[in-house]
């Protein structure tokens, strides 16, 4: 068995969308990225949905820019762990959501008013926002099984729900 973290940070520097998220949700983090470490490499990988579009960048660029808030260990197979890379290779440079952050900005202001709705603004595989792309993975690559549709995660209910999970 070995492990890919899923880790919650925020920038280092003042950023409006972040800012945005952190007070939306009364959180200390705006992002959620997954961590893996390649052993033909030596290298951990990040592996997030940012800057437009999915990416990977090597740690040390990611904490040069970021704030690391919490991280959690989560066990993946050998099998998966190699199907994960293959899925994260196949999707890198797909667009970052822009269409599912404004769905998920509309599920938080209505939570707010105490209605409850799912994201109006889906996006399926086509594009990913942050705390989607790491549902998806724990869902699919994972034994730990997020509750709900993975496209209507946010990044305060994936942390809070790991913090119970796995803590």
């Amino acid at each position: 068995m070995e492990k890919i973290v899923v880790g919650f940070s925020r920038p280092k520097k003042w950023k409006p969308f972040a800012w945005l998220i952190m007070v939306g949700y009364g959180i200390p983090y705006d992002h959620v990225y997954v961590r893996m470490h390649s052993d033909s490499y030596e290298r951990a990988i990040v592996y997030q949905a940012s800057k437009s579009m999915i990416n990977f960048m090597g740690t040390t660029v990611f904490e040069a820019d970021n704030i690391i808030v919490k991280e959690f260990q989560v066990d993946i197979s050998t099998e998966n762990k190699k199907a994960l890379m293959q899925f994260a290779i196949d999707n890198a440079g797909k667009p970052y959501s822009i269409k599912e952050a404004v769905g998920l900005a509309w599920v938080r202001i209505n939570a707010l008013f105490g209605r409850k709705i799912t994201n109006p603004f889906k996006d399926g595989t086509n594009g990913y926002v942050c705390s989607v792309l790491a549902d998806y993975i724990l869902d699919h690559y994972t034994t730990v099984k997020v509750p709900g549709d993975f496209e209507d995660a946010d990044p305060r209910f994936l942390y809070d729900y790991l913090d119970s999970y796995l803590d």
